[in-house]
């Protein structure tokens, strides 16, 4: 004679939007590791005269806040958003001086061309454009 077997689960819906939750906050702070990371070898490898362009590196969670010298370098926190486990995060990394294009391209002899592109690339898989120029 064949058994039956009857399971109820109690809470799986508060168990399931609690995985859901740690699992959004676990892959934001990664994210944020990691563009942390890349951010301090970004200012590693900018090329150097004044200092100006290697110091204006910036994290943000705003897309369009570039601030001059406002990277780790000068002391000066950029704004980054608490992480958040209810939804996935954007985060940007700036450069504000106007020669930093020339910098990428290989204009100088301290960094080769599409540094930029070669470290971001080491920290993330980019699904568009890694650098974009806005004027």
């Amino acid at each position: 004679m064949a058994s039956k077997l009857s399971i109820k689960l109690l809470n799986s819906k508060q168990a399931l939007k609690d995985v859901d939750e740690e699992v959004v906050r676990l892959t934001n702070q990664a994210l944020r590791i990691n563009a942390l990371q890349a951010q301090a070898e970004l200012q590693l490898k900018t090329p150097v005269l004044t200092g100006r362009a290697r110091s204006s590196w910036n994290l943000s969670g705003v897309k369009d806040d570039f601030k001059e010298t406002g990277g780790a370098a000068s002391g000066t926190p950029s704004f980054l958003p608490p992480i958040s486990s209810t939804k996935f995060q954007t985060l940007y990394l700036t450069n504000s001086v106007p020669y930093i294009q020339d910098l990428n391209m290989g204009n100088s002899k301290q960094a080769p061309a599409r540094f930029i592109e070669s470290t971001v690339f080491k920290y993330f898989v980019p699904k568009g454009v890694v650098v974009e120029v806005t004027r």
